[in-house]
């Protein structure tokens, strides 16, 4: 009984410290996509039920003060769950680097977000931004023919 409640109670304190980070699961795990972001409150109360029965659980199993600290963590560290999150921690690409399309190692299917002002700029280029290089960030300061623009995802 001992060694399955310290399993429950060390899950629910993972799952607990990954719950901190819950915002920053599509930078990780580009494959979940960005719309997980839209469903985040549910997904956090999930976890955070799912986290505390663990918890209780493995309490229960084992009523010692070791599992009871882990309990009380588990408890504490919910509130904080999203903490990190996007309006929080989002910074902007201030000088990106600029290189030409043919050298730029992207995939047949890849998104890009782009910009043409006037017509073509007087490099003959359009500027473009990677949206994997965007989504962590989600802004990026730049120029286009010397004008100040910012690329948002």
């Amino acid at each position: 009984m001992s060694q399955l409640a310290t399993v429950f109670s060390f899950v629910a304190l993972l799952i607990s410290v990954l719950a901190l980070y819950s915002y920053q699961w599509v930078t990780f795990l580009p494959q979940v996509g960005i719309e997980i972001l839209y469903h985040m409150g549910k997904i956090r109360a999930g976890i955070a039920i799912i986290a505390t029965l663990l918890a209780v659980a493995g309490w229960w199993l084992s009523p010692d003060n070791a599992h009871l600290i882990q309990l009380l963590l588990v408890v504490a560290l919910i509130p904080f769950s999203g903490f990190f999150a996007a309006k929080r921690v989002l910074v902007a690409v201030d000088s990106p680097r600029h290189v030409q399309a043919s050298a730029v190692p992207l995939s047949d299917g890849a998104i890009v977000l782009g910009i043409e002002l006037d017509g073509l700029d007087s490099d003959g280029t359009a500027h473009a931004w990677a949206v994997e290089t965007l989504l962590p960030h989600h802004l990026v300061n730049d120029e286009v023919d010397r004008r100040p623009v910012v690329a948002t995802w």
